[in-house]
């Protein structure tokens, strides 16, 4: 039976989900946003939200080694952000510093 119901798009990773669940983003806002359908967005946090209460999971790591940039992307059923880890190139960082 679950293969008649089809999915749009791809979930993003886990802690970006758990980021807006917690920031009290609707299910709605998170189908619109990550293009699935709101079922789908459903049954994710169905099986998610009572672990996530006991223990959080790891999130995006945002330090002085990686630079987190987000973008859009766009496919044939709409479009939705995602987040591209981007190395930090030590020298090109000092230099751009020193220009500020």
């Amino acid at each position: 039976m679950a293969h008649l119901f089809k999915r749009r798009g791809t979930m993003p990773a886990e802690s970006i989900v758990y980021r807006d669940w917690k920031n009290g983003v609707s299910r709605a806002q998170m189908a619109a946003r990550y293009g699935v359908t709101e079922g789908g967005i459903g049954e994710y946090l169905r099986r998610r939200v009572e672990r996530w209460r006991n223990q959080p999971p790891a999130q995006i790591a945002n330090n002085a080694r990686k630079i987190v940039r987000t973008a859009i992307a766009v496919s044939e059923s709409g479009y939705r952000e995602i987040q591209i880890s981007l190395p930090r190139i030590t020298m090109h960082v000092k230099a751009m510093e020193a220009r500020a």
